[in-house]
């Protein structure tokens, strides 16, 4: 028996295409790598905000477990002083497109401009691809005092408190009775041990409210 040769044409073309369309599955499905990239390229954070949150995305192949290292780098802000060093490894799961950095602001009552930093990606896993490797920070300075110490106040001898705070020693304490309300600066500068500053006030029988004011 001959086989028609129009349908043995038409089989050899639907083989033809079908190899084809196998073969663009194939590369979609498993050619594909996994691209890792920041959400921006650069964000502003304020110095009392506390903390900067950085995301970093996947896209492409979700399939495998993907990781890549990530560090900040000194620019104009000092690691320790404007901002916690930060690194480690980010692990995205099968099915997972997006983690989170978290970087720790350390912020001060010193006047500054805006200071930088960069979060750096590095180490991707075998066949992923790296699309921006740094990103940058800004930080603007606070609009003011971040807040006021804490006072404690103690007995230190008869007719004698110690009065006591954590952090600036530039700060002016001042003191008023309970009934006149009427505030008034103390010359005594403060005893500096550490982070522990301390003036020692004679009271005998008056009892002083005291308070802290930014020179």
């Amino acid at each position: 028996m001959t086989a028609n040769p129009t349908l043995l044409a038409l089989l050899m073309l639907l083989g033809a295409l079908t190899f084809r369309t196998d073969a663009q599955m194939h590369a979609l499905d498993y050619d594909t790598p996994a691209y890792l990239d920041f959400e921006f390229s650069e964000v502003q954070v304020d110095e009392a905000d506390g903390v900067v949150l950085i995301n970093v995305y996947r896209l492409g192949d979700f399939r495998k477990v993907t990781r890549v290292d990530f560090a900040t780098e000194e620019e104009t802000a000092s690691e320790g002083k404007d901002y916690k060093g930060t690194g480690g490894t980010l692990t995205f799961q099968p099915g997972e497109g997006m983690k989170q950095i978290s970087i720790p602001l350390i912020a001060d009552d010193e006047p500054e401009s805006g200071e930088t930093f960069k979060v750096v990606l590095s180490q991707a896993s075998g066949g992923s691809v790296i699309a921006r490797d740094s990103m940058l920070v800004t930080i603007k300075d606070a609009p003011g005092p971040i807040s006021t110490p804490k006072l404690a106040i103690a007995a230190a001898g008869r007719g004698k408190v110690a009065v006591s705070w954590e952090g600036d020693p530039s700060y002016a304490l001042e003191r008023a009775t309970g009934v006149s309300c009427v505030w008034e600066g103390l010359s005594s500068e403060p005893t500096v041990s550490g982070t522990r500053c301390e003036v020692i006030e004679e009271t005998g029988a008056i009892v002083y409210l005291y308070r802290l004011r930014v020179r």
